[in-house]
């Protein structure tokens, strides 16, 4: 996910490794500047169940994260852009 981002113009982009209750995950966390301090965040998860046969749901929605990070890095926006995704979330 990280790779992606940078790909798309996003070149201030960190993975935030972790460990929760003992299952490693990382985020994925990509700062567009703005000139203003406000801010303006948006997110997804990027990890699935193991047992769900259809991952539409997570690939939709990086698809999304990644083209809206794209767009948002061709301008000069006027909020701070964190764009973001996180793993762990399914994990129990």
């Amino acid at each position: 996910m990280a790779a992606k981002l940078k790909e798309a113009g996003l070149g201030q982009t960190v993975v935030d490794e972790f460990v929760s209750e003992g299952s490693p995950g990382s985020n994925v966390v990509a700062r567009i500047p703005g000139r203003t301090d406000r801010l303006l965040i948006v997110a997804t998860h990027h990890d699935s169940r193991k047992d769900l046969e259809d991952v539409s749901d997570r690939s939709r929605s990086l698809a999304v994260l990644i083209e809206i990070g794209r767009r948002a890095a061709q301008t000069q926006p006027k909020r701070i852009w964190i764009v973001a995704s996180f793993g762990g979330g399914e994990a129990g």
